[in-house]
């Protein structure tokens, strides 16, 4: 009670903070969650300019961090918390400052601070359990053995992304400049390309990397659950609700919420987002109470918001909130020269999570996979090393291990077969530059009548590909994006020589680079 009527009578902004703290200790002495109490502690003396109040507080969260198992949180508040003692200490005379720091909580701050800097020396000083130096802190790579997890924690996500590929280069040379920033950030890519790793590694850049990282997959929760998800509830708010929960947003305090299928999400919850994104407050589901939203928010989708815009699907001032930066993640067939660079890094990891080692892919193989469109990208291409790694009899991949043993890629069997090498001319000189490639004797080869004497024509070719089990629709798809990709890279980006080359109009052109997510061309 003496609380309740501190707290109503509490006007000047120092006297709030200083009530919110003492609501935050009375509820850790009380056994009770402190977490929210905490924060607001921290914010209010924030506001008021109160730096002991601010030190305590962060002393606090460094405890409710703990408790709720956020050790880098905790670390980061009480980093704080002792650059603020720091900091006023220096600024007092020796003998002063002798008796400020020989104050309780001070001591007790200083015990904190201590056994974590013995906790990291000890750290430092152990022996790496993979190369038994010291001080290693992981940065060496192994053969995995039998019975080691994936070695990919503590790999930086941006070393993760595999690829040489000048779009993949300007991919990541734009994480690093974005990382810096604390505004929003839209990743657009198809399904499977990585768009969660691109959240990791703009986190790990940043100067929030100290804090969490909280993950939320917008489409797998309905929207009654989404909301609860993201915001918390309070008891009683709803059937089920028997005790208060923290939402996402709270979780992820001083950190990053990357919230992946942004575009998939409601409109109930799109208001509720964008509210969060223009005042930085939100309030839990049956709450009233205002809470403080200390996030960086990255989004991802794979959909075309825009379009969505245009439909009346999506809200345009939420969509225009949400691109503050917009990063695109290229489809794995744009880059396709990157297939073994990115197959080898998947096959190391599949392997240190098996304990064998690693399986490397056949040049053949590679001619075979380069030809497939691979509408599943990066997820795809592991689920295929997967299927096939393990039914694989050798250390090396061959064609037929991928066609024989993932269903999406039987269709290119025969340019498997095509390929194959004759064992009777096993000994025969390799092919000048004029031979007819793997995709050239496929072509030949499903060509109905064709002995191989004179050309397939056009219709030939596209019909031998929805023999095999290609649509039609996405067939005419992929040559329709494959020759605009062909033509801008001939034109060098500029979409009137493209339209020209492609016996288009220019307006038309301009309108399916947008749909196709074409970056770097100009309309002159």
């Amino acid at each position: 009670q003496a609380l309740a009527s501190a707290r109503d009578e509490a006007v000047a902004p120092f006297a709030k903070a200083e009530v919110a703290l003492l609501e935050g200790l009375v509820a850790r002495a009380s056994g009770a969650p402190f977490s929210t109490e905490a924060q607001r502690a921290i914010r209010l003396a924030r506001e008021a300019e109160a730096v002991e109040i601010l030190r305590e507080a962060n002393v606090l969260g460094y405890h409710a961090a703990m408790v709720d198992g956020d050790p880098h949180l905790a670390k980061a508040l009480l980093h704080e918390a002792v650059r603020i003692r720091t900091r006023l200490a220096d600024s007092l005379p020796e003998e002063l400052r002798k008796k400020f720091l020989a104050r309780r909580d001070l001591a007790e701050l200083a015990r904190i601070e201590r056994i974590l800097a013995d906790e990291d020396a000890a750290r430092a000083a152990r022996s790496c359990d993979r190369c038994g130096q010291p001080q290693c802190a992981g940065a060496c790579v192994r053969r995995p053995v039998r019975g080691d997890a994936p070695a990919i924690e503590g790999v930086p996500a941006l070393r993760r992304m595999a690829g040489r590929d000048p779009a993949m280069l300007a991919l990541g040379s734009a994480i690093q400049k974005v990382g810096q920033s604390d505004a929003t950030v839209l990743i657009q890519g198809e399904s499977g390309t990585g768009k969660e790793l691109v959240a990791e590694a703009i986190h790990e850049v940043s100067p929030r990397r100290a804090g969490p990282l909280v993950k939320v997959n917008c489409s797998a929760l309905v929207e009654t659950l989404l909301l609860s998800e993201l915001f918390g509830h309070e008891k009683g708010s709803f059937t089920g609700a028997a005790a208060r929960r923290r939402g996402r947003f709270e979780l992820a305090e001083g950190g990053t919420l990357f919230l992946d299928e942004i575009g998939d999400i409601s409109h109930r919850t799109q208001v509720a987002l964008l509210r969060v994104l223009q005042d930085r407050t939100f309030e839990r589901v049956g709450g009233v109470t205002p809470l403080r939203a200390n996030v960086r928010i990255v989004c991802a989708t794979h959909r075309d918001l825009r379009a969505m815009v245009a439909r009346g699907e999506f809200r345009e001032d939420l969509y225009y909130r949400l691109r503050g930066f917009v990063l695109e993640v290229p489809a794995l067939r744009q880059r396709v020269g990157d297939l073994m660079l990115i197959g080898s890094a998947l096959l190391e990891r599949i392997a240190a999570e098996r304990g064998t080692p690693p399986k490397r892919i056949s040049p053949r193989a590679l001619e075979v996979l380069s030809s497939y469109a691979w509408p599943g990208n990066i997820r795809e291409l592991e689920n295929a090393l997967r299927a096939a790694a393990l039914f694989a009899e050798g250390d090396v991949l061959e064609a037929e291990d991928f066609t024989s043993n993932v269903d999406g890629l039987r269709s290119l069997a025969p340019l498997a077969e095509a390929s194959s090498p004759d064992p009777d001319d096993s000994d025969s000189p390799e092919p000048d530059d004029g031979a007819e490639t793997a995709s050239d004797l496929f072509r030949a080869a499903q060509t109905p009548g064709n002995d191989g004497s004179s050309d397939p024509t056009p219709t030939d070719v596209v019909y031998a590909h929805v023999r095999s089990g290609v649509s039609l629709s996405d067939l005419k798809r992929t040559i329709e994006r494959d020759c605009i990709e062909r033509a801008l890279v001939e034109s060098r980006g500029n979409i009137t020589r493209a339209a020209a080359l492609l016996g288009m109009k220019r307006p038309r052109l301009s309108q399916l680079v947008k749909q196709y997510s074409f970056g770097g061309v100009s309309e002159d």
